[in-house]
């Protein structure tokens, strides 16, 4: 099989489900990882999951290094993560009190 053809496959069926954006595999496989990391799963699991033996990164990139290559964090997980480690602190409460009043 050319790779030209498979990807030219892929193509169609992504936009037949919706998602023509969606032009390489690799896009998948990056979302899967992402997906993975919103839901707090575990690094060791993700690696797992993604097909990455376990190992030192200095042998053929493998371990959890080669999985970091795939996950990307979404603004808005970075945001909920940061609330969530912050609620229930004194000082956050506190600085929220502040940011309000500065604000207006």
């Amino acid at each position: 099989m050319k790779e030209d053809w498979i990807r030219k496959e892929f193509m169609r069926v992504t936009s037949q489900v919706g998602m023509p954006e969606v032009t390489a595999p690799k896009t998948l496989r990056h979302t899967f990882a992402t997906c993975l990391q919103d839901a707090n799963v575990d690094p060791l699991i993700r690696n797992e999951l993604m097909g990455h033996a376990p190992g030192s990164a200095a042998i053929g990139q493998r371990g959890l290094g080669m999985t970091a290559v795939y996950t990307h964090t979404r603004p808005e997980t970075k945001r909920k993560q940061l609330e969530d480690a912050l609620s229930g602190r004194p000082s956050a409460s506190l600085l929220r009190v502040w940011l309000n009043t500065r604000g207006q």
